[in-house]
């Protein structure tokens, strides 16, 4: 295979899985880019992880999202999954970190839901003191 077919083909595969809704949609290169705010979202995703660890649970964060790694387009995590899972005093805690303008999504809504009626606590936070009640809440959980 000629680097020409090579190339034919890696396009061909990122067209049908855009089609079947395994890629996001190129970017409208008319549309101005939207303003991140990808450091103070990491930022309070390790502080709500140290906050769970120093309260004595154990903590992560959860990635979720995709990637292509040579011609394939992988997918990972489960979609609607929360920033940060964890475990304190023997209760699931799920939290959903949002900075600026972010909203939660669909996904993110029924994620939530689930947890909840399976007894998990979940949050989302737009700082460290948003964390609190949910950390209170599983501190004081005996079950």
């Amino acid at each position: 295979m000629t680097p020409e077919d090579r190339h034919l083909a890696g396009a061909r595969l990122a067209l049908m899985d855009h089609v079947r809704g395994l890629q996001p949609k190129p970017r409208d290169p008319t549309k101005p880019r939207r303003k991140s705010n990808h450091g103070a979202h990491s930022a309070l995703v390790r502080s709500v992880v140290e906050a769970i660890t120093a309260s004595g649970g154990f903590a992560w964060t959860n990635s979720t999202g995709a990637m292509r790694t040579g011609e394939r387009y992988v997918r990972f995590g489960s979609p609607g999954a929360p920033d940060v899972l964890g475990v304190l005093n023997g209760r699931s805690i799920a939290i959903e970190v949002k900075t600026g303008a972010g909203r939660l999504t669909d996904q993110q809504r029924a994620w939530a839901e689930r947890h909840q009626r399976a007894g998990g606590l979940w949050a989302e936070v737009r700082s460290l003191d948003d964390a609190a009640p949910v950390l209170a809440r599983a501190k004081g959980d005996t079950r």
